[in-house]
């Protein structure tokens, strides 16, 4: 039905109509059209809200067919709690990035209407992906969203680390779409069908045929390509750096969390029963990442650069949420993925509030002697290091404990290690930046005014980090009820 796509359809009319505005009134629009973008994602996240109440949940086939027979052959999109929660996700962080966006784009005065038109198409795109019940619309997705993120990184022209960026997130999107479509095609040719429920059935029969596993492999290297993995994608770091710092967070909060339910729903629908192969996988990729991630982090220097191998850090943990899965670790996972989304989300809102004569704190060394200057910032920094090391009292302890406990029933021992190992090493490198906050003379000027809309971000982002570990059943029993 055409109206459980009302919130999707909305976005998309209104970025062509913000597109069609300023190009007609050209100057004197900008601030204007990031207004509206503001507005249209509100008003789509409450017709979500309207249509989950009115539809609760129900399935609908986008192509209907008379002969029953081939009605699922065609479900290109599902409608159920999973989606729903997807949507609710993608809607939310994208109108959170979007204010974030407003304040970094009004500070470099470059605001420019399209910015605002191309990131609602992002969002489009994404809102898509997660609904898509057949590989091929996931694809068709997937470069909508992709292609428009691109045209974001190299937003800032003249900037050559800007457009340096682009260029190597358009040849590694090149690369993964290219493995993603070939997996595709192999996959269609052997069974005939796209569609996760087709797939479930037919990979029950296929597990054992090379040509299937092959395609199934190449599908999941393409598609974790376009993660924060190593050695998958080798150019995040630099796409991270080189991007305009609102583009960038949205990149490793918005997008990447909802690439972590997109794969979430490929390997436990369509290629469940392959779980042997995908384990093996997500247990080579994790691995290297986690270790790549927090050792590259101790020794970096641009805060945008640091974060990018933390999101890494973040890829490898999720990786491992789904070597074991059983209702409490995809129910944990549920929960990593809302409190990484947050704990990334406040760490581009703290950098949108330190500036340096006017200029965004970019060098971890102008961090030094904070403390003396700004010292409830310095206490949003602490409870964000804290949240990423994993300790109490933030959410990030309790995503830690809910993934160590079946992990320890499991007896999976390999895994907890590695993830000791590089916990260790990712709080020693976030140690090291407290150290300098709070014990290091300062080098440079911390600017003192700070925007209230930023100032009101960052305490609610952290309150929301303590209140998740105060009562973690507010979202640990809404996770368990997704997945059931």
């Amino acid at each position: 039905m055409i109206i459980s796509f009302l919130p999707e359809i909305f976005i998309a009319i209104s970025a062509i109509l913000i597109l069609l505005y300023g190009v007609y009134k050209k100057q004197n629009v900008n601030n204007i059209c990031i207004n509206i973008g503001f507005i249209v994602l509100l008003i789509a996240l409450i017709l979500l809200i309207i249509l989950n109440h009115n539809i609760g949940g129900m399935d609908y086939n986008i192509i209907k067919n008379q002969l029953s027979s081939h009605q699922d052959k065609y479900k290109l999109f599902k409608f159920d709690d999973f989606s729903l929660f997807s949507r609710y996700f993608v809607i939310i962080s994208s109108l959170i990035m979007l204010i974030i966006s407003k304040e970094y784009l009004n500070h470099k005065s470059f605001a420019r209407f399209e910015f605002t038109s191309i990131y609602l198409v992002s969002v489009v795109g994404l809102l898509l992906a997660v609904l898509s019940y057949n590989l091929f619309t996931l694809y068709i997705s997937l470069e909508l969203a992709m292609i428009s993120i691109v045209y974001l990184v190299t937003y800032k022209r003249r900037a050559h680390r800007s457009t340096e960026a682009g260029m190597k997130y358009v040849i590694t999107h090149l690369f993964s779409s290219s493995l993603i479509i070939f997996a595709i095609s192999i996959i269609y040719g052997y069974s005939g069908h796209l569609n996760y429920d087709h797939l479930l059935v037919i990979s029950e029969n296929y597990k054992n045929s090379y040509m299937f596993i092959i395609a199934f492999i190449i599908l999941m290297i393409g598609i974790l390509s376009k993660l924060a993995l190593f050695p998958l994608n080798l150019c995040f770091p630099d796409v991270s750096e080189g991007a305009p710092t609102a583009v960038s967070g949205y990149l490793i909060s918005t997008v990447q969390s909802t690439f972590f339910l997109i794969i979430t729903k490929l390997v436990l629908i369509p290629f469940a029963v392959l779980i042997s192969i995908w384990q093996i996988i997500f247990m080579i990729t994790a691995s290297l990442s986690l270790f790549v991630g927090a050792i590259a982090s101790t020794n970096q220097e641009n805060i945008k650069r640091l974060y990018s191998f933390i999101s890494m850090y973040f890829s490898g943990l999720f990786l491992l949420y789904l070597i074991n899965p059983t209702l409490l670790s995809i129910s944990a996972l549920f929960y990593f993925i809302i409190y990484y989304s947050i704990t990334m989300m406040l760490c581009y809102s703290v950098i949108m509030a330190l500036r340096i004569k006017g200029d965004l704190l970019e060098h971890i060394q102008d961090l030094s002697g904070l403390f003396f200057h700004k010292r409830l910032l310095t206490l949003a920094i602490t409870i964000l290091f804290v949240a990423i090391i994993g300790l109490p009292p933030t959410a990030g302890f309790i995503a830690k404990v809910m993934m160590f406990i079946p992990l320890i029933n499991s007896k999976s021992i390999f895994i907890i290690t590695i993830i000791v190992l590089s916990n260790l090493i990712i709080a020693y490198s976030l140690l090291k930046i407290l150290k300098l906050i709070y014990f290091n003379n300062s080098i440079s000027e911390i600017d003192a005014k700070i925007s209230p809309i930023i100032s009101i971000l960052i305490t609610i982002l952290t309150l929301i980090t303590v209140i998740l570990f105060i009562n973690p059943n507010i979202l640990v029993k809404y996770c368990i009820m997704v997945i059931t």
